[in-house]
């Protein structure tokens, strides 16, 4: 993404002595942010037809389950 000019990585102003990085979007990021918005929507909708409410909360509390056994 930093080669195709999308992020950019800076060293963090809070955390000099640790070197540590900050990632930010740059402009032209920004500006691809309602297309990709657009694309997330579409592929969750694809994703989730015909699937309830509750299969749906179903499946984000075994994500989180999983997330969090991974963790």
């Amino acid at each position: 993404m930093e080669k195709n000019g999308l992020i950019t990585r800076e060293i963090s102003p809070d955390d000099v002595r640790r070197k540590r990085k900050v990632v930010r979007l740059t402009e032209a990021a920004l500006r691809r942010l309602p297309v990709v918005h657009a694309e997330i929507v579409a592929a969750e909708r694809r994703i989730t037809n015909g699937l309830s409410k509750q299969d749906i909360a179903d499946i984000h509390r075994i994500l989180d389950k999983i997330a969090e056994n991974l963790s």
